[in-house]
This record gives C-alpha cells, structure tokens and sequence, in this order.
C-alpha cells in the first residue's frame, strides 16, 4: 500500500508539471504571434521596403527663388506610396498628379530636413524611408553692385552664395580681388615683356655670349702656356 500511494503521489505531481509547462508553452507562442503580427503591421518587409526607397531615390527637392531672400520648394516625382514631412514647419506635402508640387515659402539660408515616409497607399504607412537635407544660398544683395562688374563669376559676386554678407564685407572681398587681378596682371605684363626681350634681341645675346665663351677659352689656353 505504501509503495502503490507513493506512485500515485508521483503521478500526480508529474501531471501537475506537464499542465503547468503546457499552459506557459502556449502563453509564449501567443505572445510571439502577437509579435508577429505587430512587426508585419508597423514595419515595411524587405521588398516593400527597397522598392519604396527606389522611389524616394527618384524623388528630386529643389527650390526657386521668389524675391529678395525669400525661395520657394519644389518637389518632383513624389508617387502616390509616398509623402513628405518638413520637420522644421510641420508641412506635409503628397502625390500630385502633375508630378510638380510647389511647396512652402523657404527663408534664405536656412538647412531644411525633410522626411520621406511611407503613405496610406503602402502596406507600411508612416514607416521613415529616407532623409534628405536642403541647404538653401543666400540671395546677394551686391550681385549688382558696380564693383561687380566684368568679375560676374567671383563668389561674391554672384547672385546666390552661402554666405550672408554685410556691405563692408562685401567691399573689403571685392576690393582684395581686384588688387590680385591687377597684381597678377603687373607679374603676368612683366613676363611678356622679358619674353618679348628676348626674341628682340635673342640673336645679338647669342653673339655676346659666343664672343664671351671663345675669350674665356683663349685666356685659360694663355694662363696654361705661362705655367709650362
């Protein structure tokens, strides 16, 4: 009797445990589909995700001047799966039909980020795709300045740059510029006139210079002579 209720304990105690592993076993594969599923709802797959960063690939951002400092975005080939989110104005921009989206007014040299996410029209929406940055010039005031003109391609001449500048900076860049054209022009002159020295009298240097050979020639024979 003993032996048979020490059995029958120990039967017990392993159903006991079966019961209770069995329970756990099936909590954790409900919590691994649940997983599961969280991950395929709120991430792109692989594939969905390359070919929407084809797509943000092909967008192109760019931007036109308005007036003074003040640019206008412009957005281009942004598909339907697609939209953009400015993080600085909180400004969305979505697909257009005309595949031309003018954007917001944009101060002058200021760095734009923009957020190119997935739409609605994905299986991932609002999932980050790509980051791109826009970094827009300064209109220059000066471009028109009178000590601009005829050095239209110097950087601070030009009607766009990335510098803000005041009217004493302006001067101060312009005017050194200018001294090291007419600096360079001075060396440059002088050079063409050594040149044009040369072939002036390049023959009668030639003839000096063969008179001075042969008497140096003559007075070394002499002095050669003396000693023996």
């Amino acid at each position: 009797m003993i032996y048979r209720s020490k059995f029958i304990l120990i039967a017990l105690i392993i159903c006991l445990i079966l019961v209770f592993t069995f329970k756990n076993n099936k909590q954790n594969s409900n919590n691994i589909n649940s997983n599961m599923i969280a991950l395929e709802t709120n991430n792109c797959s692989k594939e969905e995700y390359n070919s929407l960063l084809q797509k943000a690939n092909n967008i192109q951002i760019n931007y036109k001047h308005i007036n003074d400092n003040i640019f206008k975005l412009q957005i281009y080939n942004l598909e339907k799966e697609l939209y953009i989110y400015n993080t600085d104005s909180s400004k969305l921009y979505f697909y257009a039909d005309n595949q031309i989206i003018d954007g917001e007014n944009l101060l002058g040299g200021t760095l734009i980020k923009l957020e190119i996410k997935a739409s609605e029209n994905s299986s991932c929406p609002n999932q980050l795709i790509k980051t791109k940055t826009l970094n827009l010039p300064y209109y220059n005031e000066f471009s028109n300045n009178e000590l601009c003109k005829g050095i239209e391609d110097y950087k601070y001449c030009q009607k766009f740059i990335y510098q803000k500048l005041t009217e004493k900076e302006f001067k101060n860049y312009v005017e050194k510029y200018l001294q090291e054209i007419t600096n360079s022009k001075t060396l440059k002159n002088n050079d063409n006139q050594f040149i044009e020295f040369l072939k002036q009298y390049f023959i009668l240097i030639i003839l000096i210079l063969l008179i001075l050979i042969i008497l140096l020639i003559l007075i070394i024979k002499k002095r050669k002579k003396v000693q023996i």
